[in-house]
């Protein structure tokens, strides 16, 4: 079972929107640094997956928000990405189901009629393939709803926000 309960909430967001309950805050939570421009793929991505790992990460290095933490995340949304493609080639050639189809007994010239359609495996693929993919680009900012809730340290990448916050507010932190 998962925990229960919201996600925590970073240090730093407690102390802007204020921590009423008093409650003791992680001094030592950790900050990864921003990864370049021009972080080396990793060796597990080919083809596909490759092209979106060489076009996403320029992005989301502009954007501020991939780390050095965030590499195999973003490992696994080039993988997904690449799966759904492959998968969503094989829905455009071949459809989303097929059909069964039986001698229908009330005929007797042999034609055939739908015993029943199913989904294909492939379509159900690239449905799973497509929710993990937006699970993933909700965490990084990439749809517009998500966007709204991501925050970033501008230019200012050097300093710890937690303790630059705390030096500007001194003891009204929090209040």
């Amino acid at each position: 079972m998962g925990k229960r309960g919201p996600a925590p909430q970073p240090s730093i967001l407690k102390y802007i929107r204020g921590n009423p309950s008093k409650e003791t805050l992680n001094g030592d939570e950790p900050t990864p640094d921003i990864v370049p421009l021009d972080l080396p793929q990793p060796s597990t991505l080919d083809g596909k997956s490759a092209e979106v790992w060489r076009d996403i990460v320029p992005r989301l290095a502009r954007m501020r928000v991939l780390t050095e933490a965030d590499v195999p995340t973003l490992t696994r949304y080039c993988i997904e990405t690449a799966l759904y493609l492959a998968c969503y080639e094989k829905v455009k050639i071949a459809g989303e189901e097929y059909t069964h189809w039986e001698p229908d007994p009330n005929r007797t010239d042999g034609k055939l009629r739908i015993k029943y359609t199913q989904v294909a495996p492939w379509a159900t693929q690239m449905h799973r393939h497509h929710a993990a993919m937006l699970r993933i680009e909700q965490e990084f900012g990439m749809t517009p709803s998500s966007r709204s809730q991501v925050t970033t340290n501008g230019s200012r990448a050097e300093a710890d926000p937690i303790a630059a916050f705390v030096a500007k507010r001194g003891n009204q932190a929090g209040a």
